[in-house]
This record gives C-alpha cells, sequence and structure tokens, in this order.
C-alpha cells in the first residue's frame, strides 16, 4: 500500500480525493489544505511516495510554487497535478515544475484510474 499526500484546499473535492484513493486504490492517504502544510508534511513523513496537488492553492503558496520547492529539497515523490480549469499552459507549466502527470479535476476518477492511482470499479463522474 503506498502513502499519497494530497493537496487541495477545497474541504469537498479533498473529501471526494481521499475516499477515491482509500477505497478504489487502498491507499494511505494523509491530507494538507495548502502548499506549507504540505511541505512541514513531507519533511516528516518518509514513506511518502506520491503527491497530488492542485494548481491553486489558498495562502501564499500555490501548487506549482509547491512542487518546485519540492524539487529543489530533493523529496523522492512522484508528483501528480490537477486543475480544473484545465489548458496547454496548466500542462506545460506543471511539466515543467517536475509533475509527471497533469490531470483535469472533471472526472477525477477516470484520471486517477487511467495513471493507476485506483482500479477500475471507481464510480464515473457521472455518478459523483
Amino acid at each position: 500500500m503506498s502513502s499519497i499526500l494530497v493537496v487541495e484546499s477545497n474541504e469537498h473535492f479533498l473529501q471526494l480525493t481521499e475516499e477515491l484513493l482509500r477505497s478504489s486504490g487502498g491507499h494511505h492517504v494523509i491530507c494538507a489544505r495548502n502548499g506549507h502544510d504540505a511541505l512541514n508534511i513531507l519533511a516528516t513523513s518518509k514513506d511518502i511516495e506520491v503527491v497530488l496537488s492542485d494548481t491553486h492553492l489558498e495562502m501564499s503558496m500555490n501548487g506549482l510554487e509547491m512542487i518546485a520547492k519540492i524539487d529543489k529539497l530533493g523529496y523522492d515523490v512522484d508528483i501528480v497535478l490537477m486543475s480544473g480549469f484545465m489548458d496547454k499552459s496548466i500542462e506545460h507549466q506543471g511539466q515543467n515544475v517536475g509533475a509527471q502527470h497533469v490531470i483535469h479535476k472533471i472526472g477525477i476518477a477516470e484520471h486517477l484510474e487511467r495513471i493507476g492511482l485506483i482500479r477500475g470499479q471507481a464510480p464515473k463522474s457521472s455518478d459523483i
């Protein structure tokens, strides 16, 4: 079972994503509501393998800035960036800061399944 750090400032979407990863992926999920909390968690939790983060986080650091800091600090984690406003510039920016995947928040279950973080029994986005 892998550990995934989910960084999301929207409480409803955070809970939805956490439940998908636990129930359909079998992952241990740790949640952070902003980039500062995420960096603090990474500093103390050595078993995190994946960081799944929104691009638009509240507080003083957005998801892209947080990912750049994760890279600069040398944490050995896979990065998945998600956005509700997907376009080529978001995809490009995510890849430039080291994200392995950039996914759309709409239809999150299908996107998490496509990149291998959950299994196929996840509900379709029309059910969520």
